[in-house]
């Protein structure tokens, strides 16, 4: 009986990691039609609308535009994964 109820909010679990928030796909848009090497983009939710105020070719420059005030202080970064080559045995 305890497997039911566990399995259930497992399922439920799942189904809400599976649906990226709304400032989740503005910056996976933002991504997708911004300049190859574009690695990350920056999102705030102005009126309750997320929108992407900056994208940015690496983490050194997030950092730099972060540290310049430039961004408001509530903000999000999302950055997309990083190409992981698998590693080969010598």
């Amino acid at each position: 009986m305890a497997a039911g109820p566990a399995g259930l909010v497992m399922m439920i679990v799942q189904r809400i990691r599976a649906e990226p928030t709304p400032e989740e796909r503005a910056a996976f848009w933002a991504l997708l039609a911004a300049e190859p090497g574009t690695i990350g983009a920056v999102v705030v939710k102005r009126n309750g609308v997320p929108e992407v105020i900056a994208t940015v070719r690496s983490v050194e420059e997030y950092w730099m535009l972060a540290a310049s005030g430039k961004l408001p202080h509530e903000h999000y970064f999302f950055r997309e994964a990083p190409d992981e080559k698998p590693k080969q045995a010598p």
